[in-house]
């Protein structure tokens, strides 16, 4: 029998053989092994009278919990969903952990983690750690971390303890665009109750990562802010003689004073480097402005090939080893540095075009180590396949492709015999490529960039000399 049948059952009030009641007087009427298969807590109430010898229990009472909310855990029992509010999730999801109800826990736990925002991201993570629903709280904490910035604006922000803006505030993943937010989150805390807090700004100061923070606004903003704690005043006078012996090593062997990880790194994948391809990977962390070598390596050594995100996920297509050309596309996830192998593409490809468009990557032309080529093909990453579609009408290689408008441009490039100032664009609507306005410069190796109503042109080659 279906749930949905058992359901029927339950709401025509038939073949039913227990009932619970609510303290509102309200009562629902049950079948007790769809509970008992539910919840060990309705198991061991219905079983234990007749593991005991004792008649069967085909009542129960609950009277702590309202008739609207056992109603839904009762509804989830039978038919493995319920409607759920922001209003009602939370005592929802506190009953059910009571009943030991672990699938209607965890179809909260998701609910809520969908709706995260800034004005609830701090009340979430407290209510995640009260009870102890550990995937909530590792989403809440990261969401926290990533949106700072906004976060201590909510109302919610007064209610964290000293200790808890503290842990958040030291975090090395914490998302500030300038470290001067910190600062100013603290002070801002602080003014909430400037009476009760000062106790409490020489232990959150040592959040404070001093050696990003510019001389001049450590000068102007944070030296003058009122602290009435000698130990605040003491740790500020450490603070003056390090911004003082800056240039010396030392000065950065505080724990403050250490970069934060990036929210936000650029990453780049293999390339030619002293004469032949290689497979390194670096990454740029903008507000720290250095580049970072990695240790994961590229799934191949190769050059010519094409990087592109799509979902978080980044994807190398295509490329060139010095002997070999390839047709092959490794899956990149920053998140668990793991990489994965998606399907190839139907034509060998090198200084292929790419670009993303509807949630499918588009390769366009290229080299395939005999000719230059018009071909060009589209993946969906939900079927890991490669479909081929209307070719161009030029060949070319070493071009640039951008979606702009629903439509895909793929500007200059070199068709072994010239460089091109040709550009193309694409109909996923018409599946046909147009001509449209060339550039003004013939160029190879361009990059074509789409940014607000624009697509823009840089750089690249026009077989004379390098454009800037």
């Amino acid at each position: 029998m279906t749930s949905a049948s058992w359901n029927d059952l339950r709401i025509n009030q038939q073949v039913c053989d227990g009932v619970i009641k609510t303290s509102d007087g309200v009562s629902f009427s049950i079948h007790r092994v769809i509970l008992s298969a539910f919840s060990p807590y309705f198991r061991a109430y219905f079983t234990n009278s007749l593991n005991n010898g004792y008649p069967e229990f085909t009542e129960m009472v609950i009277s702590d919990l309202s008739s609207e909310i056992i109603g839904l855990i009762i509804e989830f029992a039978y038919t493995q969903s319920c409607p759920v509010t922001m209003t009602n999730v939370h005592a929802l999801m506190v009953a059910a952990d009571k009943l030991s109800c672990l699938p209607v826990v965890n179809f909260c736990s998701d609910f809520i983690s969908r709706n995260i925002s800034n004005l609830n991201c701090i009340g979430t993570l407290k209510f995640a750690r009260k009870y102890f629903c550990q995937d909530l709280e590792i989403n809440a904490w990261q969401f926290t971390c990533n949106h700072i910035e906004t976060a201590m604006l909510s109302p919610e922000f007064k209610i964290l303890t000293a200790d808890e803006l503290t842990e958040l505030l030291s975090a090395d993943e914490l998302n500030v665009k300038q470290e001067e937010m910190v600062f100013e989150a603290i002070s801002r805390w602080v003014l909430m109750d400037p009476e009760s807090r000062q106790q409490n700004v020489c232990q959150l100061l040592h959040c404070v990562r001093f050696g990003l923070i510019p001389l001049e606004y450590y000068c102007d903003v944070i030296r003058p802010f009122p602290f009435n704690t000698k130990e605040s005043r003491e740790l500020l006078r450490t603070i003056d003689a390090l911004y003082e012996e800056r240039e010396d090593a030392f000065f950065y062997r505080y724990c403050y004073f250490r970069p934060r990880i990036p929210n936000e790194v650029i990453f780049t994948f293999s390339g030619w480097t002293d004469g032949s391809p290689t497979d390194v990977i670096e990454t740029y962390d903008k507000r720290s402005d250095c580049w970072y070598l990695s240790n994961i390596k590229d799934q191949k050594i190769r050059a010519y090939h094409k990087v592109i995100e799509l979902n978080s996920l980044i994807y190398v297509i295509g490329g060139f080893d010095g002997t070999e050309y390839f047709s092959t596309m490794h899956c990149f996830d920053p998140t668990n540095y793991s990489w994965t192998e998606r399907a190839c593409m139907h034509d060998v490809r090198c200084y292929v075009s790419v670009c993303s468009l509807d949630g499918e990557i588009y390769a366009i032309g290229g080299f395939n180590g005999r000719s230059r080529l018009n071909s060009a093909e589209k993946y969906n990453p939900l079927l890991n396949q490669w479909t081929m579609i209307a070719s161009l009408n030029k060949t070319r290689s070493d071009a640039s492709a951008a979606s702009l408008n629903n439509k895909i441009f793929v500007a200059g490039g070199f068709n072994g015999q010239e460089v091109m100032r040709s550009v193309e664009v694409y109909s996923p609507v018409t599946c046909h490529w147009d001509f449209v306005d060339g550039m003004n410069s013939p160029r190879s190796g361009v990059s074509l960039v789409a940014h607000g109503r624009y697509v823009y042109a840089l750089g690249g080659f026009d077989g004379v000399a390098r454009l800037s």
